[in-house]
């Protein structure tokens, strides 16, 4: 025969004791009764949390986003992008990808004042790498751009954007010898077909 015990507010009983204070029985209260068993209650000493206490609350995500990072300093420019990534992880944002750019160079000329000589000559190099994050949840969001846009190192900028199809296609260096063996295919594919 089932024993029936009240259900409703769990309250705690606990035993005092001169040395510590441990728990020893929950006691349930409630005007409704349902049928007990030892296996919903935790053993002696142990705190009993509601099973509804760990179910994660379903919160809308964001699909995916590019966080480009940009800046002449490749050291400061690599030591950011890490800290983006321990952030992302700290804040529970998956990362999906995380690769750098081709660096693009430049060329920058000074001018002696009121002439046209050339008085020094600089190569610039523009690092940029890119952290890919997915299922990004729409709470925590405005607390990590907040955080990047706090802590963003003076010479990187920062660009937060969605994925586009562009945004892939300049990532890969495309391959001359394949490209004109492709074309020769298709050529090969439409000779065949006029000639049927």
């Amino acid at each position: 025969m089932k024993r029936f015990e009240p259900l409703g507010s769990l309250v705690h009983r606990c035993l005092f004791s001169s040395r510590s204070t441990v728990c020893k029985r929950p006691l349930l209260l409630s005007t409704r009764l349902y049928s007990a068993s030892t296996k919903d209650l935790p053993p002696p000493g142990e705190i009993y949390d509601p099973p509804y206490l760990k179910i994660k609350p379903d919160c809308p995500t964001y699909d995916l986003f590019n966080v480009s990072l940009k800046g002449y300093d490749f050291v400061v420019l690599n030591r950011f992008s890490e800290y983006v990534s321990r952030a992302a992880k700290n804040f529970d944002i998956d990362i999906s990808d995380r690769y750098p750019v081709s660096a693009h160079t430049m060329k920058a000329i000074a001018y002696r004042p009121r002439t046209g000589k050339v008085e020094s000559e600089f190569k610039l190099a523009m690092y940029e790498r890119i952290v890919q994050l997915m299922n990004v949840p729409t709470t925590t969001w405005p607390l990590f751009l907040d955080l990047l846009q706090n802590n963003t190192p003076e010479g990187v900028t920062l660009t937060v954007k969605a994925i586009s199809v562009d945004d892939e296609d300049f990532r890969y260096i495309p391959d001359m010898e394949l490209n004109s063996l492709r074309n020769q295919l298709g050529e090969i594919a439409t000779d065949s077909k006029q000639t049927k």
